[in-house]
């Protein structure tokens, strides 16, 4: 992470995948901390995954 964000590489793999028509399962069970950050990266990730499930319908 950095004080801006998510590290570039994390927001770069993240842009790249292909959510259309798919699950996407995150395990955070090993995770003990997880800054505001990180957790505005997986908002945003979970808002384009039913923007896109939407556009698909």
């Amino acid at each position: 992470m950095t004080e801006q964000g998510p590290h570039p590489d994390v927001t770069e793999a993240v842009d790249a995948l292909t959510i259309r028509g798919q699950v996407l399962a995150l395990d955070v069970s090993a995770v003990t901390f997880m800054d505001s950050s990180a957790l505005q990266a997986l908002l945003a990730l979970r808002i384009r995954g039913h923007a896109e499930g939407r556009a698909n319908s």
